[in-house]
């Protein structure tokens, strides 16, 4: 199975990206998702979106699921149990690759209340962040 994130995982420094998950994943390009994505403070919220916007962000293979999203289900504050309590949920979600397939792909959605929160109008959170705090590199 895959991963698709649009978010802080994809910080040099992430969780994914340092560590011992880093030897989990496969990195298999960039990609898209039907979405839009918000501002909830530290870190952005994707919501499904069928109107025509996208976001963008990175489509990974997870070589151990089963470890691997228990820790990130955890790092996501994740309860399969309780979703209603959760911030985000993880759903399989079809993903667009930059090649042109589509891949089934793991994503945390956002679960909260978007009323108050800014739409982040960059379809790339990193290129968002480049406006909102200035001089964020992308690695």
């Amino acid at each position: 199975m895959h991963l698709f994130i649009y978010g802080t995982l994809r910080f040099p420094d992430s969780l994914i990206k340092q560590g011992p998950l880093m030897i989990e994943f496969e990195f298999v390009g960039k990609g898209k998702m039907k979405a839009v994505m918000y501002d909830i403070g530290n870190y952005p919220g994707a919501v499904k979106d069928d109107s025509g916007n996208e976001v963008l962000g990175d489509l990974y293979r997870i070589l151990d699921e089963e470890m691997v999203l228990d820790i990130l289900d955890r790092y996501e504050n994740y309860n399969k149990e309780n979703e209603r309590s959760c911030e985000y949920v993880r759903r399989k979600t079809r993903i667009r690759t930059n090649a042109g397939e589509f891949r089934m792909a793991w994503v945390y959605w956002y679960n909260g209340d978007i009323s108050s929160k800014q739409q982040i109008e960059e379809r790339d959170y990193l290129d968002y962040l480049k406006k909102k705090i200035g001089g964020f590199k992308r690695d």
